[in-house]
């Protein structure tokens, strides 16, 4: 199937003169579990390398030993992360850390405080020196500026449909 759809040119086009091209490699290295042993491997029976006792003693002895030391160096390193975590929570650095945020807190709560001062002056100097604003009472109150009529004009307001803002300068 693949060798034909090859030769219609649909996987790819190569030149004429060349003979085809194997599609579909061979893999390489151990046979799956459903390929036949060969011939001459059919009675074979595959035994273990004999183990001598004392070498297997003296290797799984060692072994412990790794494994105990190992253990008591990965408790140790918990036992000192868990006493760090502690003191951060419950000891000196964290009176340490409450002290400063509060400190903090303090400052930053005076700047806010001398910001706020600071705005309430400028908008008491604002509403001061202008004198075209004043403060409108009604349906909507707001600053807006003072007109040279005091009587409705047929321009302006909610019955004309434009905006009752600031006159336009023509």
């Amino acid at each position: 199937m693949l060798r034909a759809l090859g030769g219609l040119g649909l996987l790819g086009a190569r030149p004429a003169c060349r003979p085809p091209a194997l599609l579909l490699l061979p893999a390489r290295g151990r046979k799956t579990r459903h390929d036949p042993p060969a011939k001459s491997k059919v009675g074979l029976l595959k035994t273990p390398p004999a183990v001598d006792p004392a070498e297997c003693y003296v290797l799984m002895e060692r072994y412990r030993q790794y494994r105990q030391t190992v253990s008591a160096l990965r408790m140790e390193f918990v036992a000192e992360v868990r006493k760090k975590v502690h003191e951060a929570r419950a000891g000196v650095l964290a009176e340490r850390k409450a002290r400063e945020d509060a400190a903090e807190h303090r400052e930053l709560m005076a700047w806010n405080q001398a910001e706020n001062q600071r705005l309430h002056e400028l908008r008491k100097r604002r509403k001061t020196s202008s004198p075209q604003r004043t403060w409108r009472h009604g349906w909507r109150r707001r600053w807006t500026p003072r007109r040279a009529t005091t009587g409705p004009s047929p321009g302006r307001g909610w019955w004309s449909g434009r905006s009752t803002g600031a006159p336009r300068v023509q």
